[in-house]
């Protein structure tokens, strides 16, 4: 896989308490919707491969959104030559 998004949203961030460990539902689901719109940003002939972790502290609103723009402005500070697309959307 070249393109891995790690989506981390602890209980805290929604003034929850629990524990921190194995991903729940709502982690698997919102970075894999996140992923997905990232990768075709990504481009295909891209010798290294990607991993951008985003790490959720405060949700009040679309912590997936906010994961996709947040990882398509570090992976353009981090020099990765990103495809043109005619928009991102969840």
């Amino acid at each position: 896989k070249k393109f891995y998004l790690h989506y981390q949203f602890p209980p805290s961030s929604v003034g929850e308490t629990g524990r921190f460990g194995v991903p729940g539902r709502r982690e698997v689901g919102h970075g894999a919707l996140a992923e997905r719109a990232l990768q075709p940003a990504v481009p295909t002939n891209f010798s290294y491969a990607i991993r951008v972790e985003s790490l959720v502290t405060e949700s009040c609103g679309s912590s997936s959104m906010a994961s996709v723009c947040g990882g398509c402005l570090a992976m353009m500070d981090a020099g990765v030559p990103i495809r043109h697309v005619a928009g991102i959307a969840m």
